[in-house]
């Protein structure tokens, strides 16, 4: 997308073109946070805490019914505990295995 030219309003407003406010994932209500910083502004979008654990929440859900598709809810916990300490050990040999 091109660069866009907004208009500060006189009470400091500033409006976001939809088109970029869609790209972007901005929602009305979204906090942004402001930078100054070698001559220019930068806007970070913040999640509040609520937005945060709502997509944790639905992330999880996801989790769960592939796992059930897949029959893993049915692992016992030993079996789970061997999994992931097999997945960290090929990551740790695998971040070994980088050079630096």
């Amino acid at each position: 997308m091109p660069p866009v030219v907004v208009r500060l309003q006189p009470n400091g407003h500033l409006i976001l073109p939809r088109e970029l406010r869609k790209r972007a994932g901005v929602a009305d209500g979204t906090k942004l946070e402001v930078v100054w910083k070698d001559g220019s502004f930068s806007m970070t979008p913040q999640s509040t805490r609520n937005e945060a654990l709502d997509g944790f929440g639905k992330a999880l859900a996801e989790l769960r019914q592939e796992a059930k598709e897949k029959g893993l809810d049915k692992l016992s916990k030993r079996e789970i505990n061997s999994a992931v300490a097999a997945v960290r050990r090929d990551m740790r040999e695998e971040r070994e295995r980088r050079p630096l």
